[in-house]
């Protein structure tokens, strides 16, 4: 079974993401792979608040957000996010 993991980042500005011009979200929630978003809580790109509205939408979104990091947090907590992305892959597996 193949899996994918998906780190979705949209500038907030964007006008292509205000429009979703592409149906992301749509495409998102239609879609039967589990994905796994991990940010930061100080992230410029896309604010977490903005997360918050769409999750509940999207039942296999699972979100996983970093104290003090900001838009690279593989960067910033590389133990950590390698973590959480094998116990993301083996739950997935599961």
């Amino acid at each position: 079974m193949c899996q994918r993991i998906v780190i979705l980042i949209r500038a907030k500005q964007s006008e292509d993401f205000r429009e979703d011009k592409h149906d992301i979200l749509g495409k998102l929630n239609a879609s039967k792979i589990p994905t796994l978003v991990l940010m930061g809580d100080h992230d410029i790109c896309f604010h977490v608040e903005d997360w918050y509205n769409i999750i509940g939408k999207l039942p296999l979104i699972q979100l996983i957000v970093l104290p003090q990091a900001g838009h690279a947090v593989q960067h910033q907590y590389p133990d950590l996010t390698a973590k959480y992305i094998t116990a993301f892959i083996n739950n997935s597996l599961a």
